[in-house]
């Protein structure tokens, strides 16, 4: 899996759960990286919707009203790697 990361100015973008995303544009793979350790890999994402995210100025409800209720995803843990 080749995933491109793009972090975001948490600051700027006004956003307070994540601040890095990827995305694999031969698997159409999208991953969020949460603050808290945890990434969501959502499946089946067109390179335009990850556009579309990416000059949202609305990133964390862009997640809730089109990632979340449209592609199939599956949450990992990074901190569950340590144990």
């Amino acid at each position: 899996m080749l995933l491109k990361i793009t972090m975001f100015d948490q600051q700027l973008w006004k956003i307070t759960t994540f601040n890095q995303v990827g995305y694999d544009k031969k698997q159409n793979l999208f991953s969020i990286f949460f603050l808290d350790g945890t990434e969501v890999q959502f499946a089946e994402v067109e390179e335009l919707v990850v556009f579309e995210f990416l000059i949202s100025l609305e990133k964390e409800d862009f997640i809730k009203k089109v990632f979340l209720p449209y592609y199939p995803c599956t949450y990992k843990n990074e901190l569950s790697k340590l144990t």
